[in-house]
């Protein structure tokens, strides 16, 4: 029976009693199902991988059960396919249908191609696109419905029972929970179970806990078996907590592979008697895991395949346990190759090794370059700024960390003590995913271009002048005070080696660079050059451009004067920096280098 631990009222569950005297007849049964399934078709028996990177940093004997080798890069094979090979001739020559999130509809069009009868595949609009490429050449007919996989899964449903199809349940099945179980026989068979004190099993509706911890607990009790769910996709956790099935309102989309908002019957009922406790992890636990993963294997997981080796690490953390065998169940690797940046992104703050400030600078001469000395020679990795008030500037900064959150609160603390007003925003959701990028608030003014989309029109617009032949990369660089460069590309010191910067024939959209340059944009000659779209502020008698992104544009600029309030159109070009990297001298007055303001 499921309570709520007191050792960790929010993150923990625990069972009652996990040591089972006598083999209950249900048990028995699924042993046997497990024994006997048909799985070794199309799946292949995975290795049990030591991690001895992470092993040695977590002071633990880590484990990795590698599922994300199978023909589909997912244990969903294993079920998937002894559902259909269970099929009678009759019943699967109707076909079969399924509801996935991805994984399990690779599983079984993979079985329904290998059995050779038709399958219909419902997946959510939110799949990933790399795994409905995987369906689709695997031969199964794909169906786009819902946004997650309980919207697929009505469906799915109503739709076999228009077409008479066969219905394969992603986990709450009997034959599919059994295939699940293999992975466990496998483990006990790649390693002894009196060596093994935990297996760390991702959570989605159930079927992968519900198969293990049936066989396992069969054979060794002593064996813990800990669910591992994200904190926004807590289905599992949420039901056993209440003692009843519980319908989530909304699930995170982060971790799809687990995005469920209702676990399954059978599965609720297995995990209600063996689970010994589920773990929920953040976000940036999954991507720090990810991470990890790829350190000791060169492979990379997708969030729901890394979700048993981040129950580890928080697991390690909260009991201060040294010398353990623990084994993580690395489920799968099918992600989207582009959602790379955002995991390498988060990673460091999952992992502790970066923190994320939200500081409050005075716009005076100087106040930069104080809170530079005061961070000393620490590794800035990101600054965000954007000019917005004549008194103060809201930033984000990003520090590198060696010594976790100890460092992370001193260094809050030394930040606060020189007067500078500061925020820890490293736990906060909003400002990691939205704040950040829109640091500085309200522009006072901004000018846009609109490009075609066009095939070839960036191109052109990009393009070298046929009377030049040359082109210049303009970059903004973040100093005190903020300038604007206009350098050809030659001569561009700002610019980091080998970055992707605009060429004749390739035009970049404006990216953030880490830490410290924004690409804009590029020109061609004078001319287009004159066309710099930029916002221009006159205060305190000297003009400075703003760092926020500009464009080029061959029909002229529009140009924001703060001194006039008003909206211009002209031929400014910039000034360039000189060799010190400050604005060059220029003996005109305020807006000097504006033309007469005109009504917008």
């Amino acid at each position: 029976m499921w309570t709520v631990s007191q050792y960790d009222p929010q993150y923990r569950c625990a069972a009652a009693s996990a040591n089972v005297s006598k083999m209950p007849p249900m048990q028995e049964n699924y042993v046997d199902r497990i024994l006997k399934a048909k799985v070794y078709d199309v799946a292949v028996e995975t290795p049990l991988e030591a991690a001895p990177r992470l092993s040695g940093r977590l002071d633990n004997h880590v484990w990795f059960k590698r599922e994300d080798l199978q023909p589909v890069f997912s244990f969903k094979i294993r079920g998937a396919y002894n559902k259909i090979a269970q099929l009678s001739a009759i019943s699967a020559q109707r076909g079969v249908i399924c509801a996935s999130a991805g994984n399990h509809a690779q599983g079984v069009a993979l079985a329904a191609r290998t059995r050779g009868i038709p399958a219909v595949i419902v997946m959510p609009l939110t799949t990933p696109e790399i795994k409905v490429q995987a369906v689709a050449d695997l031969g199964g007919e794909i169906i786009l419905h819902g946004d997650d996989y309980d919207h697929a899964y009505d469906h799915a449903t109503e739709l076999g029972r228009q077409r008479n199809l066969v219905f394969v349940h992603p986990f709450d099945d009997p034959d599919v929970i059994a295939g699940q179980g293999t992975i466990a026989m496998e483990i006990l068979r790649q390693r002894h179970g009196d060596e093994i004190d935990a297996i760390f099993v991702p959570i989605g509706g159930g079927g992968l806990i519900a198969g293990i911890s049936a066989y396992a607990k069969s054979l060794y009790p002593r064996i813990k078996i800990i669910g591992v769910q994200p904190e926004d996709a807590a289905a599992m956790y949420e039901s056993l907590r209440g003692g009843k099935r519980i319908t989530l309102e909304r699930v995170g989309m982060f971790a799809d592979g687990v995005a469920v908002r209702r676990v399954g019957e059978e599965t609720f009922r297995l995990a209600r008697q063996y689970v010994d406790e589920i773990i929920l992890v953040s976000t940036d636990q999954i991507c720090a895991a990810i991470q990890d993963i790829f350190q000791d294997t060169r492979s990379i997981a997708e969030p729901a395949g890394a979700l048993g080796v981040a129950g580890i690490k928080k697991y390690v953390a909260r009991e201060q346990c040294s010398g353990r065998n623990l084994i993580a169940v690395n489920c799968g690797a099918n992600m989207n190759f582009d959602r790379l940046r955002y995991v390498a992104e988060r990673a460091d703050i999952g992992a502790q090794r970066e923190a994320l400030f939200a500081v409050q600078l005075p716009e005076a001469p100087g106040s930069f370059l104080r809170f530079c000395e005061l961070l000393g020679r620490r590794s800035v990795t990101e600054f965000n700024y954007r000019y917005s008030d004549v008194k103060a500037a809201q930033v984000f900064v990003s520090l590198a960390l060696t010594q976790g959150r100890t460092e992370r609160d001193a260094l809050l603390a030394e930040i606060i003590a020189a007067g500078f007003a500061a925020s820890d925003m490293s736990d906060n959701e909003m400002a990691k995913l939205h704040v950040r990028y829109m640091v500085g608030g309200h522009a006072h003014g901004l000018a846009c271009r609109n490009l075609s989309s066009a095939p070839g029109h960036c191109s052109s617009f990009c393009r070298p002048s046929a009377r030049s032949g040359t082109s210049a990369c303009s970059t903004i660089a973040i100093m005190d005070p903020i300038t604007v460069a206009c350098l050809p590309a030659s001569k561009c010191r700002l610019r980091a080696p080998r970055t992707s910067c605009c060429t004749s024939t390739n035009c970049s959209t404006p990216i953030r660079k880490r830490p410290t340059i924004r690409r804009t944009g590029c020109f061609s000659d004078r001319e287009s050059r004159a066309g710099h779209q930029a916002l221009i502020a006159a205060p305190q008698g000297r003009c400075k451009v703003t760092p926020v992104l500009a464009a080029c544009s061959a029909s002229g600029s529009a140009i924001f004067c703060q001194a006039c309030a008003r909206l211009t159109t002209t031929s400014f070009v910039p000034r360039a920096l000189t060799s010190t990297g400050t604005a060059a001298s220029s003996s005109s007055a305020a807006c000097g280098n504006l033309p007469k303001c005109s009504s917008a």
